[in-house]
């Protein structure tokens, strides 16, 4: 029996704008091998923060040319689709993701779930700093910590970071979080051999 150390990601994607990252190591990060398990990329749109493809004629045109695990990406699908993607699993402390003063789009490279306050534990934050995600977000109060509607960071996501203070986002190691059972909230993380 031979297995190797690669797993599959699932990302669905409903109809209109989806916020996503991708949090495995790939093998080949250009953007159409990325996508190319998409059944239905006709008229589809993916775009970074500072850059975009549009899928046309059988290829992904423009200035986004790569994936990365360090950014948010948002993916507009005409119609529900699903990207499948296999790659090694990514030790968090190992990448950093660069911060600036103003928004930032990051991605989320843990296979496991972390409270905000725990994710961006090593940011320096200030009142009234926020992050977001496509349908909750959290605001920093000084004394209090992060508070709102968004309690959890968790892949495939994506997330929208404005800070007043820049530094370097490194996600911390999985702690003992009864939410992180990958299982329970849903996600599709499978082995691959």
């Amino acid at each position: 029996l031979h297995t190797t150390s690669q797993v599959r990601r699932d990302i669905p994607l409903t109809t209109g704008w989806n916020w996503i990252s991708f949090n495995l190591a790939l093998d080949d990060p250009a953007l159409n091998p990325v996508l190319a398990t998409l059944e239905h990329p006709a008229n589809d749109l993916i775009k970074g923060q500072t850059s975009f493809a549009e899928y046309f004629n059988g290829n992904w045109l423009g200035s986004l040319t790569t994936a990365n695990n360090t950014s948010m990406f948002q993916y507009r699908a005409d119609v529900p689709d699903t990207i499948r993607m296999t790659g090694a699993l990514i030790d968090p402390a190992s990448v950093n993701i660069p911060v600036s003063a103003g928004w930032n789009w990051i991605g989320y490279v843990p296979n496991y779930a972390l409270p905000v306050s725990d994710a961006l534990s090593n940011l320096n934050p200030l009142n009234g700093d926020i992050i977001k995600g496509q349908t909750a977000f959290a605001q920093y109060l000084a004394g209090f910590g992060w508070l709102g509607s968004l309690q959890f960071l968790e892949a495939p996501k994506g997330y929208q970071l404005k800070i007043g203070n820049p530094g370097t986002l490194t996600y911390p190691p999985q702690g003992n979080f009864r939410e992180n059972d990958l299982t329970s909230r849903g996600d599709d993380l499978d082995q691959t051999g």
